[in-house]
């Protein structure tokens, strides 16, 4: 047997604007949804703006206050969870390779 699609219900009250009209379903199994209890969430106008533009190099991040202090906070945030430990360059070892 094919189950019949679900039915929806007119909701009685006006929606306000700004918020998510779903009507409640009516279907056979108990169990109770969102759908089937009108539940309605309302709808956010969330804007945001950078404080400060992505920096196109590490000169441009270093200069920027609110990126320098990012940075800080981050390697104070490795330091303090022990991370990784800072060690002694070895003698004669080149750290930075050519590739």
């Amino acid at each position: 047997m094919v189950p019949s699609p679900p039915r929806y219900v007119k909701s009685d009250p006006p929606v306000p604007a700004g918020v998510v009209s779903i009507p409640p379903v009516a279907n056979s199994h108990g169990m109770a949804t969102r759908g089937k209890t009108g539940y309605r969430q309302p709808r956010l106008a969330l804007h945001t703006e950078a404080l400060s533009p992505l920096p196109r190099s590490c000169r441009d991040a270093l200069a920027d206050p609110h990126w320098r202090q990012a940075m800080e906070d981050e390697y104070a945030a490795l330091q303090d969870n022990h991370t990784w430990d800072l060690v002694p360059r070895p003698t004669k070892a080149n750290v930075v390779t050519g590739k």
